[in-house]
């Protein structure tokens, strides 16, 4: 018979895949269960569409708010003609 107390087995003993699975539910499962609602969207904004068609422009670029910073007037004029 062993000499090591009970406990000492139950805590030496490995947690095995059962052990896994309720450890991941009782850290994921609250969070799951929240609810995630609908993103909320907002109507699409027409006006700058108009603008560009009332525009007629022959050429467009399109970007983030860096394009404009990295534009060389130069070089596009050039390749535009």
């Amino acid at each position: 018979m062993s000499s090591r107390p009970a406990t000492a087995a139950v805590a030496s003993r490995p947690l095995g895949w059962l052990g896994v699975i309720c450890i991941v539910a009782v850290i994921f499962g609250p969070a799951a269960l929240l609810d995630q609602g609908a993103e909320l969207r907002r109507p699409f904004n027409e006006r700058p569409l108009r603008a560009l068609e009332k525009a007629r422009a022959r050429g467009v670029l399109v970007g983030d708010s860096m394009l404009e910073t990295r534009i060389d007037p130069q070089v596009l004029s050039a390749a535009a003609g």
